[in-house]
């Protein structure tokens, strides 16, 4: 059965375990949207991710509890679902896409039935699925009128497997992009010079930076080995590590053990602190997978590099278009990697040209307003549109 039409104002669901605090913002614009009245129904704590502070909506009216109960293997059971799928509203039902959630099959199948229109917000495939977890994964999505996906290579695979490209919609991702904007017009030469000469006593030498979880599958002592590889041909690069994690001790035995000069902020949850820290650098560089990282780095205008393995990356590696708004290097290859930062961070500080580059990849594509403007059309379901980083530059 089709969906009916849906009508202006009127009532979406939008139904996930819990809501990360990190997505405040998309949700925040769509808790005051002008054109459809959102109810948010999760569970008011986080049994799945432990340290993820939660969200929701200043309005109570606008959200609904519904219990999780977590099941070895990644299995899940959500409460509330079925009644959410069979009452008269909300006329659109969009669910976290996961198909180990037997309530999410249930409540979709139902809301079919009923006339709603279905999404499926999902990260999707990162590689092409075979044998069973093929079929269940295709049949599971079937259900969806259309998909919420991150990014255009889960929606590559998705049309490949016989999905139609009109009902696939990259609705990407982002962070707080007004108080990241606010805090990027600070960028000055001046505060450059400072940040560096406080941290490193010196201002005159190209810094590297990356923020995340210090944990070995971020690979960050190869970002030490290039560094080392960089100082023993005679060219200095500084490093900042944003971030705390099991394996800060290893890392910081490491750089001195290569007498390399390596700042430690710690984990850092002021958005004035991340944005001088990061403007004050050359570049971003993720030796392991990279996610909002990425848009980060970029809505600070500075670029990025990360490793060319791109089925174990994040759907973020795709706001870096290569040359214009950061690079890639070759997994695992420590001097793939240093050759990448070398050029670079051939001058103490980053180009205007770049910045502007990096800042059009997020103030167009990687935002609350796009996202909302995604959201939309896929609600309406409208054909979705094919924005992709590349599309954008070749379009200049």
């Amino acid at each position: 059965m089709s969906s009916s039409p849906i009508q202006l104002k009127s009532k979406v669901a939008i139904v996930y375990h819990f809501f990360a605090n990190y997505r405040k913002p998309i949700l925040e614009r769509l808790a005051k949207s002008e054109t459809h009245d959102f109810l948010f129904v999760a569970d008011s704590q986080n049994r799945i991710m432990p340290g993820v502070k939660t969200w929701q909506p200043d309005d109570a009216r606008a959200f609904r509890h519904a219990r999780c109960f977590p099941l070895p293997g990644g299995f899940m059971i959500q409460m509330g679902l079925l009644r959410l799928a069979i009452k008269k509203e909300p006329q659109c039902i969009i669910l976290l896409g996961d198909w180990k959630w037997p309530s999410t099959w249930l409540s979709a199948s139902l809301a079919r039935i009923r006339g709603k229109r279905v999404l499926f917000w999902t990260h999707g495939w990162r590689t092409e699925d075979k044998g069973i977890r093929r079929l269940i994964r295709t049949t599971f999505y079937r259900l969806s009128h259309g998909l919420l996906l991150y990014g255009h290579r889960a929606k590559q695979i998705a049309v490949s497997q016989g999905f139609d490209p009109q009902n696939v919609y990259v609705v990407f991702n982002s962070l707080d992009y007004d108080a990241q904007v606010k805090q990027r017009e600070k960028y000055n030469n001046e505060l450059v010079k400072r940040v560096r000469q406080k941290i490193f006593g010196d201002h005159d030498v190209p810094v590297v930076i990356c923020s995340a979880r210090l944990h070995k599958r971020k690979k960050l002592s190869q970002l030490f080995q290039a560094i080392d590889v960089l100082k023993k041909r005679g060219k200095k690069v500084n490093v900042i590590l944003i971030g705390d994690g099991d394996d800060k001790q290893n890392l910081e035995s490491l750089a001195k053990e290569l007498s390399i000069k390596v700042h430690f902020e710690g984990s850092c949850f002021e958005e004035n602190r991340v944005a001088e820290l990061t403007m004050a650098s050359n570049l971003t560089v993720s030796p392991g997978p990279i996610g909002l990282t990425a848009i980060q780095s970029l809505t600070y205008g500075v670029p990025v590099l990360t490793n060319n393995q791109f089925e174990t990356q994040g759907p973020e590696h795709e706001a870096i278009m290569p040359g214009i708004t950061g690079d890639f290097f070759e997994t695992d290859d420590t001097e793939s990697m240093a050759a990448k930062i070398e050029k670079w961070t051939d001058r103490i500080t980053i180009p205007e040209e770049t910045r502007l580059n990096c800042f059009r990849v997020i103030d167009e594509l990687y935002n609350p307003l796009n996202q909302e403007a995604v959201f939309s059309n896929a609600i309406h379901g409208k054909p979705a549109q094919m924005n992709t980083v590349t599309q954008l530059f070749n379009d200049a």
